[in-house]
């Protein structure tokens, strides 16, 4: 038997310049027991961890029987794994989702393991073979977070999914490292552009120059100890310097959606100020520096945000967030935004999807007449009120026309606003 290219004494299926006639003699068949199809699985020796490829699955090949069903089986329904190799972080960094360590014949993920760890020994540890994770993630019973981490398939958002794959890479990461930027908001649970979630962002102290990886995007930067804090075993950066990253990286309307939500989550002015301070002459401060300006925590969703920003750039008065509605002493109604001048109140996100405001008690048809009400309240308290949604703060050009024709129609101050784009 010829030696393989890298030198793999075992019978495993390895690249050589005869694949088919080395799975051949591999797996001890005739030839005639494997079909001819050209190169289409790729498995890896389980004792040397070398990429092995065949040129088709024999039919022969150990797919069938008890072996992945019983061991996945065990997988899904045994208890949690004592021994020592699982350290502190298995019980944290379990609840982002990625699968506990099993049994003794279960499959173990390399998030629970020390720094290093690949599939290959993955699969030495667990006692299942490549094969048989190969038929477990074709048949939909796991699915791969990572190298070395698989998890139990679910229907999960693009936050969740990440937040996932930020927990099964922190055990992996150099000393020092922390997750910030994209993925400490996504830790934190602040809102964030999804164009941003496709790699685990992570700072790590000192100086040079960072890195971006299929997984991960290092940057390097001094850490303060009142930069980073641990969220459910995981080391991510403060609020305020989460918000001030994301406001130097991302345009500006998206610092202040960040920075509006950290605020309303109680952090104060004064700490993002001070995180600001110490970075101002870092790539996008001054950025980061108007983003903070402009932020009012009583924004109420990232849409309001983004609809304040996108009413400063058409020209348009600035609104008062969170407006008091008040008829003969009496409050009316809280609106998003109000022009008390202008005798003008705006609502963002205005279709209300009325399945999700029912009181106890109340039918879908309830909801939609309590909100006509509602709106009629308004207008005999002498407004006029204008409605859009998450699609028309993204339109620079919609809204315009949307606020111009409002502003015409109400029956305050009368003012001609010229067309202007963003």
């Amino acid at each position: 038997m010829p030696a393989s290219p890298r030198g793999c004494r075992h019978r495993c299926v390895c690249r050589s310049s005869e694949p088919m006639a080395g799975a051949v003699r591999a797996l001890r068949r005739p030839p005639a027991a494997l079909p001819v199809r050209p190169p289409r699985y790729r498995f890896m020796c389980g004792a040397t961890g070398s990429r092995v490829r065949a040129t088709g699955r024999p039919s022969c090949y150990p797919y069938t029987g008890s072996t992945v069903e019983g061991r996945v089986a065990r997988l899904l329904a045994g208890g949690p794994r004592s021994d020592p190799m699982h350290g502190k972080l298995s019980t944290d960094a379990c609840r982002g989702g990625v699968l506990r360590p099993r049994g003794p014949g279960g499959l173990c993920s390399a998030l629970y393991m020390e720094p290093g760890r690949t599939t290959s020994r993955l699969l030495d540890v667990s006692g299942m073979t490549a094969a048989e994770l190969y038929r477990a993630r074709r048949d939909g019973e796991l699915e791969r977070v990572r190298r070395g981490s698989y998890a139990a398939p679910e229907r999960i958002d693009d936050a969740s999914r990440h937040r996932r794959l930020a927990a099964a890479t922190f055990p992996l990461l150099a000393g020092g490292s922390v997750l910030s930027h994209a993925t400490a908001a996504v830790v934190h649970g602040l809102p964030i552009s999804e164009e941003r979630v496709g790699r685990v962002w992570v700072t790590r102290p000192g100086s040079g120059h960072g890195r971006r990886g299929p997984v991960v995007h290092l940057r390097r930067s001094p850490l303060a100890a009142s930069d980073v804090v641990v969220v459910d075993g995981l080391a991510v950066t403060s609020l305020a310097r989460t918000a001030i990253d994301v406001a130097r990286e991302l345009p500006f309307e998206w610092g202040v959606v960040i920075c509006d939500a950290v605020l309303a989550r109680g952090a104060s002015r004064e700490e993002l100020a001070e995180v600001v301070e110490r970075t101002r002459r870092w790539p996008g401060g001054r950025r980061a520096w108007a983003a903070l300006r402009f932020a009012d925590p009583s924004s109420g969703s990232p849409a309001e945000s983004l609809s304040r920003v996108q009413i400063e750039r058409l020209g348009f008065p600035p609104p008062s967030t969170q407006f008091r509605v008040v008829r003969d002493g009496v409050l009316v109604a809280t609106t998003d935004f109000g022009w008390e001048d202008y005798r003008l109140v705006g609502e963002c996100d205005g279709r209300i999807k009325y399945g999700e405001l029912l009181r106890p008690g109340e039918t879908p048809a309830d909801a939609v007449m309590r909100e006509k009400r509602r709106e009629e309240r308004i207008r005999q308290a002498g407004f006029w009120i204008v409605r859009w949604g998450w699609r028309e703060a993204n339109d620079p050009a919609e809204l315009g026309r949307i606020l111009r024709r409002a502003f015409e129609l109400a029956p305050g101050e009368s003012e001609q606003f010229p067309s202007r784009s963003a």
